[in-house]
């Protein structure tokens, strides 16, 4: 079984996909498919990498390289060449395929050449059906290779927990690099349902294809799930399924979300592109347990050794290290609730007090007058570290008005040593902030910056 089989499965004339362009029946992508599949000549099985902005591209490409017995990996399309060179020099990475076709590196000077790597550095089991990138963001991403059982073989347990059926018609939004997103679109398709996405950052045209189409599931990284209600001036009530994982969602947050979504099993879980699934929460929940991600899914084995996450189950990438972890912290408390702290670099030292980031940008999020903010940390010759608030404010709400809230609110080693007033955020491919780009910008002109 692969993915293409089981989308085959689908009727034909039935929507699969709607962007803020078109529709799309299944027969229409599967004929689509098809017909680059069969300009796929590779001789041998291969790892081929998909380079494409086009979260539709990417899905027909992805189910055309599954068809001919390839194994896909949707690249991050903010990728830079030397980035896809040594991710290729790491895996049996040989081919790329864009919208121009699939193509051999022969001069190496572009992104949408074959990507020509020794043939014996990484060998290719049978069973592994696709490959997925890891986000990066603690250096270049890295090829998780997986059989089609340890997602689909999942999915009959996530969809019940999503409320994900053959009537869904879920919003998603981004690329389908992120694993989060991949493993959503192809959970609903395994359901015979429908997905509807817009492609760039723009809560307003989310709201207004999330209305025109009754979409009645979505799931979304909680920091842009926070942006669409604060787009959203009164409750969306056709909605019966909201999840979201990756963050913590703090209690004001927690309400907005239910005062809009006022019909919907609103759910967060924790999980990550190694590991898959491995717990959720109701979010009304939260309210008792502000750092709980919930109890384990059916099948999925959680522990704690030196303080990280550890996960155990059948449903992990198939070339990493089992039990596995992705070095995450938390605790398991008595009621057997995973308790998620965030990563080490998300535990930071000010002059020998510890502060959690996490903790810090939720307390800073749920104030009056601030849209959202994000929180990094620099090196300090005198405190160990020093903390860097990134900010967009609500129309009306100046900076100083913030930092006498901040001064109020904040104890005395959570006060950023600067605020950066900014427009929007920049964002990486799986849905979060980068900070790391972000902190790129510190001291530039187009940002205010304030010490």
């Amino acid at each position: 079984m692969n993915y293409y089989e089981m989308v085959k499965k689908a009727p034909a004339d039935k929507v699969l996909w709607t962007d803020e362009k078109n529709t799309y029946c299944y027969g229409e992508i599967l004929k689509q498919s098809e017909d680059l599949a069969d300009r796929l000549n590779t001789k041998a099985k291969e790892v081929i990498g998909i380079y494409s902005e086009n979260p539709l591209f990417q899905l027909i490409a992805f189910l055309a390289c599954s068809k001919q017995g390839q194994i896909p990996v949707i690249l991050h399309p903010g990728l830079k060449e030397t980035d896809i060179e040594t991710i290729a020099e790491e895996n049996r990475i040989r081919y790329l395929l864009s919208e121009q076709g699939l193509c051999k590196k022969q001069d190496g000077s572009a992104k949408r050449n074959l990507l020509c790597k020794q043939e014996d550095s990484v060998p290719l089991k049978k069973e592994w059906c696709m490959a997925a990138l890891t986000s990066g963001s603690n250096g270049t991403p890295k090829l998780l290779y997986r059989t089609y059982h340890s997602w689909a073989g999942f999915f009959d347990t996530q969809n019940k927990v999503f409320q994900i059926n053959s009537d869904t018609r879920l919003f998603f939004q981004g690329s389908l690099s992120f694993t989060g997103n991949l493993n959503t679109v192809l959970s609903v398709l395994y359901e015979s349902a429908s997905v509807v996405t817009y492609k760039r950052y723009h809560p307003g045209k989310w709201l207004s294809l999330i209305n025109r189409y009754s979409v009645n599931s979505i799931y979304m990284v909680p920091v842009k799930l926070r942006s669409l209600c604060l787009k959203a001036s009164e409750p969306i009530p056709q909605v019966r399924s909201v999840f979201a994982g990756s963050q913590h969602i703090d209690k004001s947050w927690s309400d907005k979300l239910l005062r809009t979504f006022v019909n919907a099993e609103i759910t967060l879980y924790y999980g990550a592109g190694e590991l898959s699934y491995v717990t959720c929460t109701p979010i009304k929940e939260l309210e008792k347990k502000p750092f709980s991600v919930g109890k384990p899914f059916c099948g999925i084995d959680v522990f704690i050794k030196d303080g990280e996450i550890y996960v155990n189950s059948d449903f992990l990438a198939d070339n990493i290290t089992k039990p596995a972890t992705v070095h995450d912290r938390g605790t398991i408390d008595s009621s057997g609730d995973l308790l998620f702290y965030g990563r080490g670099e998300d535990i930071v030292n000010r002059g020998g007090v510890q502060v959690n980031i996490i903790s810090l940008e939720n307390k800073i999020n749920s104030m009056e007058g601030i849209q959202s903010a994000a929180v990094t940390a620099v090196e300090s010759d005198s405190k160990g570290e020093e903390l860097i608030l990134f900010v967009i404010l609500d129309d009306g709400f100046s900076i100083e008005q913030m930092r006498k809230k901040l001064r109020t609110d904040l104890l005395n080693h959570e006060m950023p040593k600067s605020i950066i007033e900014v427009g929007k955020f920049v964002w990486n491919d799986s849905g979060k902030i980068d900070k790391k780009k972000m902190r790129k910008l510190i001291g530039k002109n187009q940002l205010k910056y304030i010490d």
